[in-house]
């Protein structure tokens, strides 16, 4: 298992006239093994999409949950103000879950996450940023998705 990486040029970008830019992407599958791969190809990232299983949701809603959080707060995402889309993968099938269900489930996770961290003294977190970041964003989303 291993990250796949592309470039290619936007249509839009084709029509232009001048220096044509490619889009460069890289897929960083969820595993645990890969995380590590993330961390290296975060710092040069304009944009995340972060891509949750609705069918199969409930069994790895922690672990999607502990990934994201893990996202969010990572120093260069916050810094660079990088933005992050959930993208909900197979919502097409019928035992697939809401996008609302989702979002509540995952900000109900990062919450606890969110409050056990709190709780460890600020001297023991290791490249995490003011939490506050996250609460502001959340409620970015929410204000988006009334």
């Amino acid at each position: 298992m291993e990250e796949n990486n592309d470039k290619f040029v936007l249509n839009s970008e084709k029509e232009r006239k001048g220096k044509v830019k490619p889009v460069h992407i890289v897929d960083v599958p969820g595993h645990a093994r890969l995380k590590p791969k993330l961390d290296e190809v975060l710092p040069k990232a304009a944009g995340v999409v972060f891509v949750v299983d609705a069918q199969d949701f409930l069994s790895s809603m922690q672990a999607a949950a502990d990934y994201l959080y893990d996202t969010l707060t990572k120093a260069s995402v916050v810094k660079k103000k990088v933005h992050v889309l959930i993208f909900c993968n197979k919502t097409d099938k019928v035992t697939a879950h809401s996008k609302e269900f989702i979002k509540k489930q995952l900000e109900k996770e990062i919450n606890k996450f969110r409050e056990s961290r709190n709780a460890i003294s600020s001297a023991e977190i290791s490249d995490e940023v003011n939490l506050g970041y996250l609460e502001r964003l959340l409620k970015s989303v929410n204000a988006r998705t009334r």
